[in-house]
């Protein structure tokens, strides 16, 4: 038996059906349920979708065998179904109609330091978008329309990829951090908002004055998230986004902060039919980073760099949003400090080698692992690692702190460099590689001293330890890890 739409003179049509609508087919023969089906189902489908805070889940069509059967295609285009069971086989051909003239366009600002207005007051905050003019990180405007067949609505959802630090004067960090994953940005739909029609000059890095904003004490009306568009008619909306972290300029001991975030905003639409799941029209994937830092303890902050998509545009898709956290559960916690003692030394936050500061290797003290028949420590070496770090633009008289040099002496004709730090209040720290905790001590030489006899990283014991000397980071100090990246140290 089969199912289809007999046209004029008899010809064969596919019954049309709109994506996400909730499919529910039964196999029959003779007017009677086939038994011990199997199901042949073309297209692309899934059993279900569902969207919470909490989580997106896609549940796929694992069961082909029950009859009847519920499912939801999610991509346009001519499917065919097939069952087969004991008695005989049914067969049924559809056409899956999808919205057309589907756009997802933006206007994006930049990245600065700015003043926004919270329930607070005003804060600095290291911001995407500029408030005083209006101009949102991002801004998108969607267009799509409905299929002739059936209408429905039309919404964005949102996940995020989040990354935000903040660097504290003892060398500590905080971080606000989704690691690798993208979580929900907060609301399942994202409120439906003006058209991006505003135009300002890209100017004013400064902090604002309360003045200088008209703030809008009315009522908040509930929000709007989705967009009715009627069959065969054309539906917009239009949202935005200016992500953003608060400079806690009241705690002189954060430093510096730096966010590296990138976001996926979904254009969705669902059919008006009863039992329809939101399914996926276009993809805008869209990103942006900055750096702040506050010098010398003053309530100053300075941008260091930035960098945002520009006017992205949203691409055709089908994939249906899935996340499994919300950035609402996220929270600020410690951060390990990841440096290896020379990034520690220099107040850097990546791991870095002596010698090898703007992609010189002239000096770079890594090929000391190099050498066959090992290495062992004399002057020549000491020489060496001075020279490196030097070349890096350590200062031999002066600077805003002190490092101590040494080069630790291993069982097995083996050497390594090792850096201590002084501290403002006199005192020194140091760290034994990237993933050990930072130590703080008295005397730089009585713990050096304590060194040996010790293992680390499944290495030989260390037999000796020799200081080199003393070094100096200078108050401009920059390290350029490739021509688009550089590093500044974390203020003492």
């Amino acid at each position: 038996m089969s199912q289809y739409v007999d046209g004029e003179n008899g010809a064969f049509e596919r019954i049309p059906v709109v994506i996400g609508e909730q499919m529910t087919l039964t196999a029959t023969f003779n007017e009677a349920l086939l038994t011990n089906v199997t199901w042949e189902i073309g297209g692309v489908r899934v059993r279900n979708y569902t969207q919470a805070t909490g989580a997106g889940t896609v549940q796929p069509l694992a069961d082909l065998t029950v009859n009847p059967i519920t499912f939801h295609w999610i991509e346009p285009g001519n499917v065919d179904v097939v069952a087969r069971g004991d008695e005989g086989e049914w067969r049924g051909a559809y056409v899956v109609l999808a919205p057309t003239a589907v756009t997802m366009t933006t206007i994006t600002h930049t990245v600065g330091v700015r003043n926004i207005l919270t329930m607070l007051g005003r804060r600095l905050h290291l911001h995407f978008g500029h408030e005083r003019y209006g101009k949102a990180g991002i801004r998108w405007a969607c267009q799509a329309t409905a299929p002739a067949l059936r209408g429905g609505r039309i919404a964005c959802t949102q996940l995020a990829r989040l990354h935000r630090v903040r660097h504290l004067q003892d060398g500590s960090r905080s971080q606000f951090t989704s690691g690798d994953e993208y979580v929900l940005d907060e609301v399942v739909h994202y409120d439906v908002g003006a058209e991006p029609d505003v135009e300002c000059p890209d100017v004013r890095e400064e902090p604002l004055n309360d003045e200088d904003v008209d703030d809008d004490d009315g009522e908040e009306e509930d929000p709007v998230t989705s967009v009715a568009i009627d069959a065969g008619q054309q539906g917009a909306l239009a949202g935005e986004d200016s992500p953003g972290t608060l400079l806690l300029t009241e705690d002189a001991t954060q430093v510096r902060c730096e966010i590296d975030e990138a976001f996926r905003t979904y254009l969705c639409f669902k059919s008006a039919a009863a039992g329809s799941i939101w399914v996926t029209l276009a993809l805008l994937e869209w990103d942006w980073r900055g750096t702040a830092e506050r010098r010398n303890t003053a309530q100053v902050w300075h941008l260091l760099d930035r960098d945002n998509s520009v006017n992205p545009l949203g691409q055709p898709s089908r994939a249906l949003p899935t996340w499994t956290a919300n950035k609402d559960a996220l929270a600020w916690a410690a951060a390990p400090v990841t440096a290896n003692c020379y990034a520690y030394a220099l107040r850097l936050a990546v791991n870095v080698t002596p010698g090898k500061n703007n992609e010189n290797d002239d000096h770079a003290i890594d090929t000391w692992s190099d050498d066959e028949g090992g290495v062992v420590w004399d002057n020549a070496r000491m020489a060496e690692l001075l020279a490196a770090c030097t070349a890096d633009g350590m200062a031999a008289n002066a600077g805003s702190w002190r490092v101590a040099v040494y080069v630790n002496e291993y069982a097995g004709h083996a050497v390594d460099f090792h850096f201590f730090r002084e501290e403002a209040n006199g005192t020194w720290s140091h760290k034994l590689g990237g993933a050990a905790p930072v130590v703080n001590i008295a005397d730089h030489a009585v713990a050096a001293a304590a060194l040996v006899g010790q293992v680390f990283n499944n290495e030989p014991a260390i037999q000796a330890v020799h200081l080199c000397g003393y070094l100096f980071v200078p108050d401009d100090f920059v390290w350029q890890m490739d021509e688009d990246t550089s590093y500044r140290p974390i203020p003492p």
